[in-house]
């Protein structure tokens, strides 16, 4: 009967402790790009590309051309974004290759990606590569249409109409055929995206109307179509806010109205801070959520190891030592998840640090100083970052930068040249040339490295 009873004891005990264990931790390849893509949308890009990269290794251990495919095309779409286009264009050929005649989805976003890059490629006449852009971005349009992938159909209408745009940027005045097709294109790719209803989608083509819009000339036109947005914009829809105040500030300066185009640059800063606070405290609120599942799992988990314990004494030593031994390993592993979750709350901190500057040098505290035990750690953090954007606006103000210097020497900080910051802002170079000479003039340096280490000594980047 003894012989009976302890076999059947342990594998009921097995599986009820097997019941509450978790997972090994490894993610799936679904879960893994779905993190690299949210990730890219955070612009934590190093962390987008490893998890890209995982999904990459998963999807060539399984030897599946599909997934191997998709994770090449995710890759792809990080190196664009980061200005990697050479790394862009052997992974978006390597996908293409993959996915050719199988993988219609795949295929038409790894064509809207070598789109992107034989566009981004022409910065001169010479360097030309717009024809070789549409004939890619051709072929993934029809691709969604025969497939009704409404968010790729629109995207690539909206490329399309970005590289006619670019046809006429060496002509003067523009070609008005040329112009035309990129009227059609940009009005294709807005109505496919408001009939499928896709937010995302919708608030992408601004940038490209307002480019569109500009290039016939219609300034004003462009004005009334931003603000005939944000007055439809929710308002807590700051992500769109941010960008039509952006664009308002350009086209404000172009028709002379400075006061309006201070006013808009405003409303700009004060809708960044917002957005930064809203995704942070999305952020921070989702792992407080998990930290409190945890204590929860953790709760339930003793009081199941108390039941569990009371049962083993009912038999053998044997069985009472292994039931104990299993509950203490499980309590080990729900200890090390709460703390990693500690250290996430950490990395999330360390993270607003690396992407606003070193606080020790803005406001001489740390960014653990401010956070009080008392109050709730969303606040702290978004009073943190708005005394972190006024102390580097009283900065700037110090050295005599205007608030174009100032976004000028934001962009040359992060690696880009005098030719990016023109067509980003739609100045000359020269412009852009002679904003980044008073700038050196005002804080005494010579080169780009001497600005860069003094606008992290001032606490202006």
């Amino acid at each position: 009967m003894k012989k009976r009873v302890l076999p059947l004891f342990l594998l009921i005990a097995s599986i009820l402790s097997g019941c509450v264990l978790q997972k090994d931790g490894t993610s799936s390849f679904d879960d893994l790009l779905e993190q690299s893509r949210r990730y890219a949308v955070d612009q934590e890009y190093e962390r987008a590309m490893e998890c890209a990269l995982s999904a990459l290794s998963l999807a060539e251990t399984e030897r599946n051309a599909g997934r191997e495919a998709e994770a090449l095309c995710t890759a792809a779409g990080v190196d664009l974004v980061t200005m990697r286009d050479g790394r862009a264009w052997e992974r978006a050929c390597r996908a293409e290759e993959l996915s050719r005649d199988k993988y219609p989805l795949t295929l038409c976003k790894t064509l809207i990606i070598k789109g992107r890059v034989c566009s981004y490629a022409s910065i001169s006449a010479e360097s030309n590569r717009d024809d070789e852009a549409i004939a890619y971005l051709e072929e993934a349009r029809e691709l969604a249409r025969a497939g009704s992938f409404a968010e790729q159909h629109a995207e690539a209408c909206y490329h399309l109409s970005e590289v006619y745009v670019n046809k006429n940027r060496w002509s003067d005045p523009p070609d008005q055929v040329i112009y035309a097709r990129a009227g059609e294109y940009l009005r294709e790719g807005e109505t496919v995206a408001g009939e499928a209803d896709i937010p995302d989608m919708i608030r992408r083509a601004i940038p490209f109307r307002i480019r569109y819009l500009r290039q016939g000339g219609d300034i004003a036109g462009a004005t009334a179509y931003c603000e005939s947005l944000l007055d439809g914009a929710l308002p807590t829809d700051w992500l769109t806010r941010q960008q039509l105040y952006d664009q308002l500030t350009v086209l404000f300066a172009e028709r002379g109205m400075m006061a309006e185009s201070l006013e808009s640059h405003e409303q700009y800063v004060y809708a960044m801070q917002q957005y930064i606070r809203q995704k942070e405290n999305a952020k921070l609120q989702d792992l407080e959520n998990r930290y409190e599942r945890l204590k929860e799992h953790r709760k339930t988990e003793r009081w199941y190891m108390i039941a569990l314990s009371l049962t083993a004494l009912l038999l053998t030593a044997l069985a009472f030592m292994f039931v104990i031994l299993r509950k203490n390993r499980l309590l080990v592993l729900r200890s090390e998840e709460l703390a990693a979750s500690d250290r996430e709350k950490e990395q999330v901190l360390s993270y607003i640090s690396y992407r606003f500057g070193d606080p020790a040098t803005t406001q001489g505290k740390t960014v653990e100083e401010l956070i009080s035990p008392a109050e709730g750690m969303a606040d702290d953090v978004s009073r943190y970052v708005e005394n972190l954007a006024s102390s580097r606006k009283e900065a700037a103000a110090q050295i005599g930068l205007t608030a174009r210097e100032t976004e000028i020497l934001h962009f040359f900080c992060q690696g880009l040249t005098a030719a990016q910051v023109a067509e980003r802002l739609y100045l000359s170079v020269r412009t852009v040339n002679n904003h980044k000479q008073k700038i050196f003039e005002k804080m005494e340096v010579n080169n780009n490295a001497e600005m860069v280490f003094k606008a992290r000594q001032l606490g202006l980047i």
